[in-house]
């Protein structure tokens, strides 16, 4: 699984560059990851105030599913509270 904090914002700034932002993509690799894409593709027209991207899913959630599905730890002690798991792995 991936993990990055370096998601971009989708407006430029006024130096023509970008700034850091919420969403970004995350990638599974693996037997047990299901094939496709999961989630809606990002909607330019829809930028939050900063010019970033909306959050669709939380990262956490990400992570109890490869906590949990994945290696088959308890989630819920390691966030410390439960998140729904995704299906983006075969059991």
């Amino acid at each position: 699984m991936t993990r990055s904090e370096f998601e971009r914002c989708a407006r430029e700034n006024a130096a023509g560059g970008t700034e850091h932002s919420a969403a970004g993509p995350h990638f599974l690799l693996g037997g047990s990851v299901r094939d496709g894409l999961s989630g809606v593709p990002p909607r330019l027209d829809r930028l939050d105030a900063e010019g970033g991207l909306p959050v669709e899913i939380d990262f956490r959630r990400l992570h109890a599913t490869v906590l949990g599905a994945g290696w088959r730890l308890d989630s819920a002690s390691v966030l410390g509270r439960r998140f729904e798991a995704l299906p983006l792995l075969r059991v």
